[in-house]
């Protein structure tokens, strides 16, 4: 990402790695999708989707399920110019915009 942002233009890139923690409802809620889509794909039976989501189910009515993932934040500043009457942004007009952000 960081590389991407300069080719942008975009100036001052930073990049901060970062921990998400959640419990198993959370973790069901983010990767329901991916299960369900391997369901519909064949990769993975219900059998194995039902058994999958008992290895997070059983730890967590137990009290001792905690999930994590390392994520990068990924921040630029976008260049503009002018003083404190007048400015001009530029944006990219060729980037499609995000699906989901």
């Amino acid at each position: 990402m960081p590389r991407l942002f300069r080719l942008a233009g975009l100036a001052d890139v930073s990049v901060t790695p970062a921990a998400i923690l959640g419990n198993a409802a959370f973790w069901r809620i983010l990767y329901q999708h991916y299960v369900d889509r391997l369901q519909d794909q064949g990769t993975l039976t219900a059998q194995e989707a039902t058994q999958w989501w008992a290895g997070l189910e059983g730890p967590a009515q137990e009290a001792s399920f905690l999930g994590g993932a390392v994520i990068f934040l990924t921040a630029a500043t976008i260049a503009a110019f002018g003083d404190d009457h007048t400015g001009l942004v530029m944006y990219d007009t060729q980037t499609a915009p995000a699906a989901r952000a």
